[in-house]
């Protein structure tokens, strides 16, 4: 199976334009299926939007509580489910379709940083 990633096509700008979301509101989505799931491609999307729009961490956060929630955004929730997506992150990220090579410690540091917002 071939995933894109990301739902946002974060490889062009022009691609979330088109989609009516502004990369702070595609960064707060992607933060909180963080929260609420643990997948590889999730953390690689929310790397990859971070990088391309060097967005301010609180202000995704701040959008994020404003929005309905199935889970608490928690530091724990974030933490524990970065650490179930890392383990299978390198064999997942191999059926990506735009592909761009993300070391795990720039993950866990891009985590890091989220966490001191919450």
């Amino acid at each position: 199976m071939t995933y894109y990633s990301s739902r946002f096509f974060v490889g062009k700008s022009r691609h979330i334009c088109s989609l009516g979301l502004c990369s702070r509101k595609a960064n707060s989505y992607s933060l909180r299926t963080l929260n609420e799931r643990a997948r590889p491609r999730d953390l690689y999307d929310l790397y990859l939007i971070f990088k391309k729009y060097r967005l301010d961490l609180s202000e995704v956060v701040n959008i994020l509580k404003q929005k309905e929630l199935f889970k608490e955004l928690t530091q724990e929730s974030l933490i524990e489910n970065t650490n179930i997506a890392l383990e299978s992150y390198e064999s997942e990220l191999d059926s990506l379709y735009y592909r761009e090579t993300i070391p795990k410690e720039s993950i866990k540091e891009m985590v890091s940083k989220i966490i001191l917002e919450i």
